[in-house]
Order: structure tokens, then sequence, then C-alpha cells
């Protein structure tokens, strides 16, 4: 962890009295939005669980032999598993390797410890090996699931682990991280609108050529009803990285599921239907199944001729009815 934690101070407490208490659960769920910061909790709390001299706080000592390997990501007392890139879930095979990782004796002492991130993508297969391991639990390991979407995960599971929730950052603690991220200045406003308080959902604004081209995209489709389809083009026509689209798209179908509501009936129902179809853009980009800037005009246009048909009021006050 190359800077400090930012925010989530009350979940790290609480994470900070169970580890130093007498009776440490031995499974957690750390669950919440993807990119609030779950993964580095979870890294921070195998590393105050592993650390061999906490503080009196309960915080690493950072200097230990154990938390100096940690930090070098060579404790061999310590595994972290995610889903491959590319693949759709966690498979059997890498939870009965874990599991079987746990039941080793420490090398460096009687205490394991395990991340699964993605938790919330195992297979039925590997849900059920991991329940096995949770319901036989062996002494002196803890296991960490990090999970975006909780209801994913197997009732079962849920139910033989403490769950806590993380919440996105305020506007403060966003501020800092930007600034330990070294974001342009003149670009914190739109990197703060467009993260919400998620730090992961972001770092595709980087370099900052990224962050002014989502910047241009902002304000090109700020008005729906209104687009220039040739500026629309020129924008499409630059090389935009998979994870900025991805953004992009999601800002995008953001605005238009508070819009929706105050539709007419019939032009809401065809403007979810093209949102769907939003949404599901960046997915079949990823495959190579769809060319991008066609596709994602063809959408737009379809979009401006169903909003030029509904009242202006609903367009402009959105939340008129809330």
């Amino acid at each position: 962890m190359a800077n400090p934690i930012v925010g989530h101070d009350a979940v790290r407490s609480q994470l900070r009295n169970a580890i130093t208490s007498a009776r440490m659960p031995h499974a957690w769920i750390l669950h919440g939005q993807q990119g609030i910061g779950k993964s580095l909790l979870a890294q921070e709390m195998a590393q105050e669980f592993l650390c061999t001299a906490r503080n009196g706080d309960g915080q690493p000592c950072a200097q230990c032999h154990s938390c100096r390997m940690m930090l070098a990501d060579t404790h061999p007392d310590f595994r972290a598993l995610a889903r491959e890139e590319g693949k759709r879930d966690i498979p059997v095979h890498a939870i009965r390797t874990l599991l079987a990782f746990l039941i080793l004796s420490g090398n460096e002492s009687e205490r394991r410890a395990v991340i699964i991130n993605d938790a919330d993508h195992l297979n039925k297969a590997a849900a059920n090996a991991l329940l096995k391991g949770l319901e036989e639990p062996t002494s002196g390991c803890l296991l960490i699931l990090v999970v975006h979407d909780l209801q994913r995960l197997p009732a079962t599971v849920r139910s033989r682990a403490v769950l806590q929730r993380c919440h996105a950052l305020n506007d403060r603690d966003m501020r800092t991280v930007l600034t330990q991220m070294n974001f342009d200045a003149t670009l914190l406003g739109l990197a703060l609108q467009a993260g919400q308080g998620r730090p992961g959902r972001i770092v595709c604004l980087q370099p900052a050529k990224d962050a002014k081209l989502l910047h241009q995209w902002q304000q090109a489709t700020e008005h729906l009803e209104e687009i220039d389809i040739g500026q629309i083009q020129q924008l499409l026509a630059s090389k935009w990285p998979i994870e900025l689209l991805q953004l992009a798209i999601e800002l995008l179908l953001e605005r238009l599921y508070h819009l929706i509501p105050a539709l007419p009936v019939a032009t809401a129902e065809q403007v979810l239907q093209l949102a769907w179809e939003l949404a599901e853009m960046p997915k079949r980009i990823a495959h190579q199944k769809l060319a991008p800037d066609m596709a994602l005009l063809g959408l737009l246009i379809a979009l401006r001729k169903q909003l030029r048909h509904a009242p202006n009021a609903a367009i402009a006050n959105p939340h008129n009815g809330d």
C-alpha cells in the first residue's frame, strides 16, 4: 500500500477492535459499491492480523518482519485471490487451493490470512467448497471476502461470516485521495462528480488527456434532446480505453435513470430499452462484437429522437415528482 488508506474510519476502528479481542471472528465479508477501497481495507486488515508488534490502537507497526513482507507482497502466510481477467467467475479449484493453504501450519506464526476479491463471482461449486471451509474453520485463520453485490453471494455463505458494510467516501476524503493520485487540479471537479465517492471508479481518468476527453463528453451529452451529432462523431473518433468508455456510459445511464420516471409512459419504455442496450455495450465491445463509435452514435441518435418528443418540463425537471 503506497499511500495510507483514506476514510472508512468507523469500519477500520471496528475491524481493529475485533482483531485485538479474544474472540476474533474467523470470517468477514466486506461489502459495498465497487471502487470504494474494500480491497485495500481487506489488505490492511490482513496485515494487522499478521503483525507481530501492533501499536497500542491496534494499527500494524509497518516495521516488523511480518509487516515488511506484507508490504512487499511476499508474506508466506498470506494469500489473495481474485477472478482472472476475462473470466466470469472464480472456479472451485481456486477455492480448494486456498482452503488447503489455510490448513497448513504458519511459517512466521500460527496465523494465516486469506482475501477473496470478487467473492460475489464464485461459481456454485466454489461457493459450496467455501461453505465447507467456513463451517469447519481452522484455528488461527482469517478469511476476508470482498463483495460488490452482496445478494449474489449465497445466503448460506453470508450467514457464516460477519457482514461489514463499507460506504463511499465523502468529498473531503475524495479530495485527499485525488491529491495522492496526483490528479490535475483543473480536473478535480470532474473527478469528484464522476467518482461519487469511489476512487477506483476514476482511475481511468489518468492520464489527463483521458479526463479531458470525458469532460468534453459530459458537456456534449448534457442535453440529450439537443446533442450535436457532428460533435459526438468527432469525440468518438478519438481512442477510448474500454474503462473510460464504460465510465462515460455509466454517467450517461445515471442521468437517464433519473430522467425516466418523469417521462410519459410510452417514452419511458423506449428510453429504458435504449438504456439497457447502452448498459450492455461495454461488454459487447470488450468481446469485439461491436464497433463502439457507430453503435454508440446510433443509440444517442435514438435517445435524442425519443427525448425530443417528451414534454420540456419533464426533461428540465426530472425530480419534480420526487
